[in-house]
Protein backbone atom coordinates (compact mmCIF):
# COMPACT_ATOMS: atom_id res chain seq x y z
CA UNK A 1 0.00 0.00 0.00
CA UNK A 2 1.00 3.58 -0.48
CA UNK A 3 0.77 6.40 2.01
CA UNK A 4 0.54 10.06 1.12
CA UNK A 5 2.71 12.54 3.00
CA UNK A 6 1.32 16.06 2.81
CA UNK A 7 3.82 18.64 4.00
CA UNK A 8 4.97 22.14 3.14
CA UNK A 9 8.72 21.67 2.95
CA UNK A 10 11.35 19.30 1.58
CA UNK A 11 12.61 16.44 3.76
CA UNK A 12 16.29 15.61 3.40
CA UNK A 13 18.95 13.58 5.12
CA UNK A 14 17.61 10.11 4.36
CA UNK A 15 18.17 7.82 1.39
CA UNK A 16 16.25 9.61 -1.33
CA UNK A 17 14.81 13.08 -0.70
CA UNK A 18 11.09 13.45 -0.09
CA UNK A 19 9.13 16.46 -1.23
CA UNK A 20 5.83 17.97 -0.19
CA UNK A 21 2.88 16.10 -1.61
CA UNK A 22 4.97 13.09 -2.65
CA UNK A 23 3.28 9.68 -2.58
CA UNK A 24 5.51 7.28 -0.66
CA UNK A 25 5.79 3.57 -1.15
CA UNK A 26 5.61 1.21 1.81
CA UNK A 27 9.41 0.78 1.64
CA UNK A 28 9.93 4.52 1.73
CA UNK A 29 7.61 4.81 4.71
CA UNK A 30 9.72 2.18 6.45
CA UNK A 31 12.76 4.37 5.87
CA UNK A 32 10.95 7.27 7.48
CA UNK A 33 10.20 5.16 10.52
CA UNK A 34 13.63 3.63 10.90
CA UNK A 35 16.21 6.25 9.93
CA UNK A 36 17.33 9.47 11.58
CA UNK A 37 15.12 12.30 10.40
CA UNK A 38 14.37 15.78 11.62
CA UNK A 39 12.53 16.71 14.76
CA UNK A 40 11.33 20.24 14.17
CA UNK A 41 10.09 21.96 17.29
CA UNK A 42 9.31 25.68 17.43
CA UNK A 43 11.12 26.17 14.14
CA UNK A 44 14.40 24.62 15.34
CA UNK A 45 15.73 21.49 13.67
CA UNK A 46 17.37 18.76 15.73
CA UNK A 47 18.28 15.13 15.17
CA UNK A 48 16.34 12.42 16.95
CA UNK A 49 16.98 8.70 17.37
CA UNK A 50 15.60 6.25 14.87
CA UNK A 51 13.50 4.57 17.55
CA UNK A 52 11.86 7.84 18.60
CA UNK A 53 8.62 9.31 17.21
CA UNK A 54 9.15 11.88 14.45
CA UNK A 55 7.18 15.06 15.00
CA UNK A 56 7.04 17.68 12.25
CA UNK A 57 5.83 21.02 13.53
CA UNK A 58 4.34 22.48 10.33
CA UNK A 59 2.51 25.73 9.77
CA UNK A 60 -0.96 24.25 9.77
CA UNK A 61 -0.80 21.03 11.77
CA UNK A 62 1.46 18.61 13.59
CA UNK A 63 2.29 15.42 11.70
CA UNK A 64 3.52 12.45 13.73
CA UNK A 65 5.21 9.49 12.10
CA UNK A 66 5.08 6.56 14.50
CA UNK A 67 8.15 4.32 14.91
CA UNK A 68 7.91 0.91 13.32
CA UNK A 69 8.41 -0.82 16.68
CA UNK A 70 5.21 -1.64 18.55
CA UNK A 71 3.75 1.06 20.78
CA UNK A 72 1.87 -1.42 22.98
CA UNK A 73 3.56 -3.35 25.80
CA UNK A 74 6.59 -1.07 25.65
CA UNK A 75 6.86 -0.55 29.41
CA UNK A 76 9.03 -3.17 31.09
CA UNK A 77 7.85 -2.01 34.52
CA UNK A 78 4.82 -3.90 35.85
CA UNK A 79 2.31 -1.92 37.91
CA UNK A 80 4.05 1.38 37.26
CA UNK A 81 0.85 3.22 38.22
CA UNK A 82 0.68 1.44 41.61
CA UNK A 83 -2.83 0.27 40.85
CA UNK A 84 -2.51 -3.38 41.85
CA UNK A 85 -2.34 -4.03 45.58
CA UNK A 86 -3.15 -7.69 46.23
CA UNK A 87 -1.56 -7.63 49.68
CA UNK A 88 -4.01 -4.89 50.73
CA UNK A 89 -0.91 -2.94 51.71
CA UNK A 90 -1.32 0.30 53.64
CA UNK A 91 1.96 1.27 55.29
CA UNK A 92 5.21 -0.22 56.60
CA UNK A 93 8.50 1.05 58.02
CA UNK A 94 10.23 -2.24 57.17
CA UNK A 95 11.73 -3.53 53.93
CA UNK A 96 8.63 -5.12 52.42
CA UNK A 97 6.64 -5.74 49.27
CA UNK A 98 3.71 -3.33 49.32
CA UNK A 99 2.16 -2.58 45.94
CA UNK A 100 2.53 -5.56 43.63
CA UNK A 101 6.06 -5.90 42.19
CA UNK A 102 7.38 -2.97 44.30
CA UNK A 103 9.51 -3.54 47.39
CA UNK A 104 11.24 -1.08 49.66
CA UNK A 105 14.72 -1.42 51.12
CA UNK A 106 15.34 0.75 54.16
CA UNK A 107 18.06 0.94 56.77
CA UNK A 108 18.70 3.52 59.47
CA UNK A 109 16.43 6.20 60.87
CA UNK A 110 12.85 5.62 59.76
CA UNK A 111 11.60 5.24 56.22
CA UNK A 112 7.89 4.59 55.88
CA UNK A 113 6.57 3.17 52.60
CA UNK A 114 2.83 3.73 52.17
CA UNK A 115 -0.12 3.77 49.79
CA UNK A 116 -1.67 7.19 49.13
CA UNK A 117 -4.85 8.09 47.26
CA UNK A 118 -5.32 10.71 44.56
CA UNK A 119 -8.31 13.01 44.79
CA UNK A 120 -10.60 12.35 41.82
CA UNK A 121 -9.91 14.98 39.19
CA UNK A 122 -6.46 15.79 40.61
CA UNK A 123 -4.04 13.21 39.13
CA UNK A 124 -0.28 13.54 38.82
CA UNK A 125 -0.78 14.69 35.21
CA UNK A 126 -3.80 15.85 33.22
CA UNK A 127 -5.33 12.96 31.31
CA UNK A 128 -3.85 10.32 33.62
CA UNK A 129 -6.54 9.71 36.22
CA UNK A 130 -5.31 7.22 38.80
CA UNK A 131 -6.33 5.78 42.14
CA UNK A 132 -3.16 5.48 44.19
CA UNK A 133 0.51 6.40 44.31
CA UNK A 134 3.52 5.41 46.42
CA UNK A 135 5.04 7.52 49.17
CA UNK A 136 8.27 7.16 51.16
CA UNK A 137 8.76 9.37 54.20
CA UNK A 138 12.40 9.41 55.28
CA UNK A 139 13.33 10.74 58.72
CA UNK A 140 16.28 10.73 61.13
CA UNK A 141 18.77 9.17 58.71
CA UNK A 142 22.38 10.29 59.12
CA UNK A 143 24.85 7.38 58.91
CA UNK A 144 27.00 6.34 55.96
CA UNK A 145 25.09 3.05 55.71
CA UNK A 146 21.58 4.58 55.88
CA UNK A 147 19.42 4.14 52.79
CA UNK A 148 15.85 4.35 51.50
CA UNK A 149 15.10 2.92 48.07
CA UNK A 150 12.09 1.68 46.08
CA UNK A 151 12.82 -1.33 43.89
CA UNK A 152 11.32 -3.29 41.03
CA UNK A 153 13.05 -6.41 39.72
CA UNK A 154 12.21 -7.09 36.08
CA UNK A 155 12.39 -10.76 35.18
CA UNK A 156 15.30 -11.85 32.96
CA UNK A 157 18.68 -10.10 32.90
CA UNK A 158 18.52 -10.20 29.10
CA UNK A 159 15.93 -7.41 29.25
CA UNK A 160 17.30 -4.44 27.28
CA UNK A 161 20.88 -5.74 27.61
CA UNK A 162 23.13 -3.67 25.36
CA UNK A 163 20.31 -1.24 24.51
CA UNK A 164 19.64 2.43 25.16
CA UNK A 165 16.60 2.95 27.39
CA UNK A 166 14.67 5.70 29.15
CA UNK A 167 13.31 5.55 32.68
CA UNK A 168 10.54 8.06 33.42
CA UNK A 169 8.21 8.79 36.34
CA UNK A 170 6.16 11.50 37.99
CA UNK A 171 7.34 12.66 41.41
CA UNK A 172 7.02 15.43 43.96
CA UNK A 173 8.68 16.24 47.28
CA UNK A 174 7.21 17.27 50.60
CA UNK A 175 9.53 20.27 50.93
CA UNK A 176 12.42 21.88 49.09
CA UNK A 177 14.21 20.43 46.08
CA UNK A 178 15.59 17.00 46.99
CA UNK A 179 16.86 14.59 44.36
CA UNK A 180 16.11 11.03 43.30
CA UNK A 181 19.01 8.90 42.09
CA UNK A 182 18.31 6.05 39.68
CA UNK A 183 20.22 2.82 39.23
CA UNK A 184 20.06 -0.32 37.11
CA UNK A 185 21.31 -3.62 38.54
CA UNK A 186 21.82 -6.67 36.34
CA UNK A 187 21.51 -9.76 38.54
CA UNK A 188 22.43 -13.04 36.85
CA UNK A 189 20.30 -15.32 38.98
CA UNK A 190 21.08 -18.42 40.99
CA UNK A 191 22.11 -21.99 40.29
CA UNK A 192 25.36 -23.09 38.71
CA UNK A 193 28.04 -20.38 38.67
CA UNK A 194 26.34 -17.14 37.60
CA UNK A 195 28.27 -13.91 37.08
CA UNK A 196 28.25 -11.27 39.79
CA UNK A 197 25.74 -8.43 39.64
CA UNK A 198 26.54 -5.34 37.57
CA UNK A 199 25.60 -1.97 39.12
CA UNK A 200 25.06 1.04 36.86
CA UNK A 201 24.38 4.48 38.32
CA UNK A 202 22.08 6.03 35.72
CA UNK A 203 21.50 9.60 36.90
CA UNK A 204 19.68 12.00 39.21
CA UNK A 205 16.66 14.27 38.92
CA UNK A 206 15.76 17.27 41.10
CA UNK A 207 12.21 17.47 42.43
CA UNK A 208 9.88 20.29 43.39
CA UNK A 209 6.80 20.27 45.60
CA UNK A 210 4.49 19.87 42.58
CA UNK A 211 3.92 16.79 40.46
CA UNK A 212 6.19 16.74 37.38
CA UNK A 213 7.47 14.09 35.02
CA UNK A 214 11.19 13.29 35.03
CA UNK A 215 13.24 11.04 32.78
CA UNK A 216 16.74 9.57 32.66
CA UNK A 217 18.18 7.95 29.54
CA UNK A 218 21.07 5.49 29.77
CA UNK A 219 22.71 2.46 28.19
CA UNK A 220 22.12 -0.94 29.76
CA UNK A 221 25.45 -2.83 29.74
CA UNK A 222 25.91 -5.78 27.44
CA UNK A 223 25.83 -9.23 28.99
CA UNK A 224 28.48 -10.55 26.61
CA UNK A 225 30.78 -13.06 28.36
CA UNK A 226 28.42 -13.23 31.36
CA UNK A 227 26.98 -16.45 32.80
CA UNK A 228 23.28 -16.66 33.70
CA UNK A 229 22.24 -18.89 36.58
CA UNK A 230 20.61 -22.23 35.85
CA UNK A 231 17.66 -21.83 38.27
CA UNK A 232 14.39 -21.24 36.46
CA UNK A 233 13.76 -17.57 35.59
CA UNK A 234 15.93 -16.32 38.46
CA UNK A 235 17.86 -13.49 36.76
CA UNK A 236 16.65 -9.90 36.64
CA UNK A 237 17.15 -6.29 35.64
CA UNK A 238 16.57 -4.30 38.81
CA UNK A 239 15.41 -0.68 38.76
CA UNK A 240 16.23 1.28 41.91
CA UNK A 241 14.87 4.69 42.93
CA UNK A 242 17.05 6.06 45.74
CA UNK A 243 15.52 8.74 47.97
CA UNK A 244 18.25 8.87 50.60
CA UNK A 245 21.66 7.21 50.66
CA UNK A 246 24.68 7.60 52.92
CA UNK A 247 28.23 7.77 51.64
CA UNK A 248 28.48 3.97 51.45
CA UNK A 249 26.27 4.24 48.36
CA UNK A 250 28.09 7.12 46.63
CA UNK A 251 29.29 5.06 43.67
CA UNK A 252 25.78 3.73 43.07
CA UNK A 253 23.89 7.01 43.46
CA UNK A 254 26.25 9.71 42.20
CA UNK A 255 26.78 10.82 45.82
CA UNK A 256 23.09 11.45 46.45
CA UNK A 257 23.56 11.88 50.20
CA UNK A 258 21.17 11.74 53.16
CA UNK A 259 17.77 13.31 52.43
CA UNK A 260 15.14 13.39 55.15
CA UNK A 261 12.01 14.32 53.25
CA UNK A 262 8.73 13.05 51.81
CA UNK A 263 8.85 11.52 48.33
CA UNK A 264 5.80 10.73 46.16
CA UNK A 265 6.06 8.55 43.04
CA UNK A 266 3.67 7.55 40.26
CA UNK A 267 3.71 6.46 36.61
CA UNK A 268 7.05 4.65 36.38
CA UNK A 269 8.03 3.51 32.88
CA UNK A 270 11.15 1.85 31.44
CA UNK A 271 11.29 1.59 27.67
CA UNK A 272 13.64 1.19 24.75
CA UNK A 273 14.96 4.39 23.18
CA UNK A 274 16.16 7.85 24.17
CA UNK A 275 12.74 9.49 24.56
CA UNK A 276 10.05 9.07 27.23
CA UNK A 277 6.85 8.26 25.35
CA UNK A 278 3.36 8.70 26.87
CA UNK A 279 2.86 6.58 29.96
CA UNK A 280 1.27 3.22 29.17
CA UNK A 281 -1.72 2.46 31.40
CA UNK A 282 -2.87 -1.12 30.92
CA UNK A 283 -6.40 -2.27 31.79
CA UNK A 284 -6.61 -3.47 35.37
CA UNK A 285 -7.30 -7.07 34.36
CA UNK A 286 -4.17 -7.20 32.21
CA UNK A 287 -2.03 -5.57 34.88
CA UNK A 288 -3.33 -7.95 37.56
CA UNK A 289 -2.49 -10.97 35.42
CA UNK A 290 1.11 -9.76 35.00
CA UNK A 291 1.40 -9.34 38.76
CA UNK A 292 -0.05 -12.79 39.48
CA UNK A 293 2.96 -14.43 37.85
CA UNK A 294 4.78 -13.44 41.05
CA UNK A 295 2.05 -13.26 43.68
CA UNK A 296 -1.47 -14.69 43.81
CA UNK A 297 -4.01 -15.32 46.56
CA UNK A 298 -7.35 -17.09 46.93
CA UNK A 299 -8.85 -14.24 48.97
CA UNK A 300 -11.03 -11.62 47.30
CA UNK A 301 -8.97 -8.82 45.78
CA UNK A 302 -9.44 -6.28 48.59
CA UNK A 303 -9.05 -8.77 51.47
CA UNK A 304 -5.65 -9.01 53.15
CA UNK A 305 -4.24 -12.54 53.50
CA UNK A 306 -4.70 -13.89 57.02
CA UNK A 307 -8.02 -12.12 57.51
CA UNK A 308 -10.28 -14.05 59.87
CA UNK A 309 -13.62 -15.52 58.76
CA UNK A 310 -13.06 -14.66 55.11
CA UNK A 311 -15.06 -17.47 53.52
CA UNK A 312 -15.45 -15.81 50.14
CA UNK A 313 -12.95 -17.13 47.64
CA UNK A 314 -12.01 -20.08 49.84
CA UNK A 315 -10.95 -23.42 48.48
CA UNK A 316 -13.34 -26.19 49.56
CA UNK A 317 -13.61 -29.95 49.26
CA UNK A 318 -16.51 -32.03 50.54
CA UNK A 319 -16.47 -35.63 51.73
CA UNK A 320 -19.55 -37.83 51.07
CA UNK A 321 -19.62 -39.12 54.66
CA UNK A 322 -17.79 -38.04 57.77
CA UNK A 323 -14.62 -40.07 58.09
CA UNK A 324 -11.19 -40.04 59.65
CA UNK A 325 -7.97 -40.05 57.66
CA UNK A 326 -6.23 -37.53 55.47
CA UNK A 327 -8.03 -35.40 52.90
CA UNK A 328 -6.08 -33.96 50.02
CA UNK A 329 -7.17 -31.56 47.31
CA UNK A 330 -5.66 -29.66 44.41
CA UNK A 331 -5.58 -25.88 43.98
CA UNK A 332 -4.86 -24.41 40.54
CA UNK A 333 -3.29 -21.00 39.89
CA UNK A 334 -4.98 -18.47 37.63
CA UNK A 335 -1.56 -17.62 36.14
CA UNK A 336 1.52 -19.78 35.71
CA UNK A 337 4.18 -18.74 38.22
CA UNK A 338 7.74 -17.62 37.47
CA UNK A 339 8.92 -20.79 39.24
CA UNK A 340 7.55 -23.15 41.88
CA UNK A 341 6.21 -20.69 44.48
CA UNK A 342 6.19 -20.55 48.25
CA UNK A 343 2.71 -21.49 49.54
CA UNK A 344 1.09 -20.28 52.76
CA UNK A 345 -2.12 -22.00 53.89
CA UNK A 346 -4.69 -20.24 56.12
CA UNK A 347 -7.74 -21.59 57.91
CA UNK A 348 -10.97 -19.61 58.16
CA UNK A 349 -9.75 -17.98 61.38
CA UNK A 350 -6.77 -16.56 59.48
CA UNK A 351 -4.23 -18.88 61.12
CA UNK A 352 -1.38 -19.89 58.85
CA UNK A 353 -0.48 -23.56 58.44
CA UNK A 354 -4.03 -24.67 59.21
CA UNK A 355 -7.19 -25.79 57.39
CA UNK A 356 -10.77 -25.78 58.65
CA UNK A 357 -12.93 -28.90 59.16
CA UNK A 358 -16.32 -27.41 59.92
CA UNK A 359 -15.61 -25.88 63.35
CA UNK A 360 -12.25 -27.61 63.81
CA UNK A 361 -8.96 -26.06 62.69
CA UNK A 362 -6.27 -28.61 61.95
CA UNK A 363 -2.83 -28.70 60.39
CA UNK A 364 -2.74 -28.28 56.62
CA UNK A 365 0.34 -28.84 54.50
CA UNK A 366 1.04 -27.74 50.93
CA UNK A 367 2.77 -30.30 48.74
CA UNK A 368 3.32 -31.29 45.12
CA UNK A 369 3.95 -27.61 44.41
CA UNK A 370 4.45 -26.70 40.77
CA UNK A 371 4.23 -23.51 38.75
CA UNK A 372 0.58 -24.30 37.83
CA UNK A 373 -0.78 -25.33 41.23
CA UNK A 374 -0.34 -27.43 44.37
CA UNK A 375 -1.99 -29.97 46.66
CA UNK A 376 -3.14 -29.52 50.27
CA UNK A 377 -2.94 -32.39 52.74
CA UNK A 378 -5.02 -32.37 55.93
CA UNK A 379 -4.57 -33.60 59.46
CA UNK A 380 -5.88 -37.17 59.88
CA UNK A 381 -7.00 -37.14 63.52
CA UNK A 382 -10.53 -35.80 63.23
CA UNK A 383 -13.75 -36.99 61.63
CA UNK A 384 -14.68 -34.49 58.94
CA UNK A 385 -17.15 -33.93 56.14
CA UNK A 386 -15.44 -31.02 54.43
CA UNK A 387 -12.18 -29.09 54.36
CA UNK A 388 -11.76 -25.43 53.46
CA UNK A 389 -8.77 -23.11 53.34
CA UNK A 390 -7.32 -19.94 51.83
CA UNK A 391 -3.87 -19.66 50.31
CA UNK A 392 -1.14 -17.33 49.04
CA UNK A 393 1.41 -18.28 46.38
CA UNK A 394 4.52 -16.06 46.15
CA UNK A 395 7.57 -16.18 43.88
CA UNK A 396 8.99 -12.69 43.66
CA UNK A 397 12.50 -12.23 42.33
Amino acid sequence: EQAELMAQQTFSGVPGDFTAGQVLTAAEMDKLREFLLYLIEDGTESTTGATSPLILDLDDADVQIVPKSALGNRNAIINGDFRINQRAFSSSASSVYGFDRWTSSVSGGTATYSSQSFTAGSPAATGYEADTYARLVVASQSAASDVAVLIQKIEDVRTYAGASVTLSFWAKAGTGTPKIATEAVQAFGSGGAPSGSVFTATGQVTLSTSWARYSVSFAVPSISAKTIGTDQNSSSLEVNLFFSAGTDFNSRTGSLGIQNNTFNIWGVQLERGAVATPFEQLPMAAQLELCQRYYEKSYDYDVAPGTASSYTGRALIGVPAAATGYISANAAFAVQKRANPNITIYDMAGTSGKVTYSANNKTGTAGDIGDHGFRVYSDNSTSKSEMSWQWVAEKEL
